[in-house]
């Protein structure tokens, strides 16, 4: 109950600075976002897939502070966009959704026809999926946003969105 307490009160300060940037250079990736991964980026795995998708990472910041990330893949042939590596710090909804948002626009404006996640294509084994018991927040968020389950194996639930 008191951390519910405190995460309300934080989204009531989020009215602030939110600011999403886009990160288009690869070299940066490993730098940005190893606080939150667990397993570490495979540079050469991420060079690897950049020769046939392109990959962006999205960082969500409240006031300077870095909250959150993701990590898109596009092909336009087959116009698919996975995502990976959805995070934000304390699940706080009023960042989740600008996220969540975001990932979405930029899909569109890619002419993405599907979108598919969290698909890990950088960790040591291709896993899918949000835990459904730790990541129900940002299940249900990403429902409320038009995506619908695509694969469910175990706790792990795969989302799909078609656009």
């Amino acid at each position: 109950m008191a951390i519910e307490f405190l995460i309300q009160e934080f989204e009531k300060t989020l009215k602030r600075s939110i600011i999403i940037e886009k990160i288009e250079d690869l070299n940066n990736l490993d730098n940005l976002i190893y606080i939150d991964v667990k397993t570490p980026i495979r540079l050469s795995k991420l060079f690897n897939l950049a020769n046939r998708y392109k990959i962006v990472a999205f960082l969500i910041k409240c006031d300077e502070n870095f909250f959150g990330h993701v990590i898109c893949y596009y092909n336009s042939l087959d116009k698919i966009m996975f995502f990976e590596y959805f995070s934000i710090y304390g699940q706080i909804p009023g960042l989740i959704q600008p996220l969540i948002d975001n990932l979405i626009k930029y899909a569109k404006r890619s002419n993405c026809r599907i979108i598919l996640g969290p698909y890990n294509l950088l960790g040591d084994s291709q896993t899918y999926g949000f835990d459904s018991i730790y990541d129900n927040l940002y299940i249900k968020m990403f429902k409320n946003s038009g995506f619908k389950v695509f694969r469910k194996k175990d706790n792990k639930i795969l989302l799909s969105k078609y656009l």
